[in-house]
């Protein structure tokens, strides 16, 4: 569970932009990454899908498996998880 929204390049040492999430997953050899802290606040200049179009857009690159459920929507970590594109 990796935190993926409210960036801004003039904030390199507050949040990770979406690629950097990714590679934090990676890193961390995640089996399955989940962006949390995005799409419900306006914190910064972005839009507020752009963190999650652009977390998807990595990890189909990376080949690293996510789910991005809906605010409040239930997740069970090992089940499987039909992602749907809501943003």
């Amino acid at each position: 569970i990796l935190e993926c929204g409210q960036y801004n390049e003039d904030w390199p040492n507050i949040h990770m932009m979406p690629e950097e999430t990714v590679l934090a997953a990676k890193d961390l050899k995640a089996k399955i990454a989940i962006p949390v802290h995005h799409s419900k606040f306006v914190l910064a200049f972005h839009p507020w899908n752009e963190p999650l179009q652009r977390f998807v857009t990595e990890v189909r690159k990376k080949k690293q498996p996510f789910a991005a459920p809906r605010i409040g929507e239930i997740y069970k970590i090992g089940e499987q998880f039909d992602q749907e594109i809501w943003w």
